[in-house]
């Protein structure tokens, strides 16, 4: 079974009852920098294992099997005029947006570089795909 059927498999359990308002997403390619060596430098890296379930109807955007990234209108809302989008903004500069009808995401923090030389803080951009739940 592959790690995409698996993914989804496992999120659709975990969920509950799968709504057309849920979907899993997962990253297909990320980049950013790092701070390495004492100095910042670009890197791509990979978001292997880390899926995302998505909620349009609660709005929340959730780690599946971890924590909730965004939850509720306060950090959650439709874009004006571009109904298909779902803008979810966070602590610490976290951004995701969803476009439901591509069924496509970017999650992206730029923070790490601004904030300070902090070894766990990078600025990234993850971009990935997602799958409807149910329906």
């Amino acid at each position: 079974m592959s790690q995409t059927a698996f993914t989804t498999l496992l999120a659709a359990t975990l969920a509950g009852p799968a709504l057309a308002e849920q979907f899993i997403c997962q990253a297909v390619h990320g980049t950013g920098f790092y701070k390495g060596g004492g100095q910042w430098e670009q890197a791509n890296f990979t978001n292997e294992g880390v899926s995302y379930l998505v909620d349009t109807a609660a709005p929340s955007v959730s780690v599946v099997g971890g924590r909730v990234l965004f939850s509720g209108a306060n950090q959650c809302k439709r874009m004006p005029i571009m109904e298909e989008y779902l803008a979810c903004s966070g602590l610490g500069d976290l951004h995701f947006l969803f476009n439901e009808d591509l069924k496509r995401f970017s999650l992206s923090q730029i923070m790490g570089f601004v904030s300070g030389d902090n070894d766990a803080s990078y600025p990234h951009l993850f971009i990935g795909t997602c799958a409807e739940l149910g329906g």
